[in-house]
């Protein structure tokens, strides 16, 4: 996990095996946000690990299905 300061902007990103996932903050993320950064990353790469798969041989974004990821990123990162 990494954090850094951009312009006013806090950078929160976290690295999966397949994915890397980036949050844009307005101040520094404590530490429950990082956990539950890092959780999401997972259970993304979990849940959708043949998508992904898809996803990197044609680049076709309808693999997703973009309200049902909507849920699972305003549960698991409570916003």
């Amino acid at each position: 996990m990494e954090e850094i300061n951009y312009k006013g902007l806090y950078v929160q990103a976290t690295y999966g095996q397949h994915i890397h996932v980036v949050s844009f903050l307005f101040k520094p993320a404590d530490a429950s946000f990082k956990e539950r950064l890092n959780y999401l990353t997972n259970v993304f790469e979990t849940n959708y690990y043949e998508q992904i798969k898809q996803f990197k041989k044609t680049s076709d974004t309808n693999l997703f299905n973009q309200d049902e990821i909507l849920t699972i990123i305003k549960e698991v990162l409570d916003v």
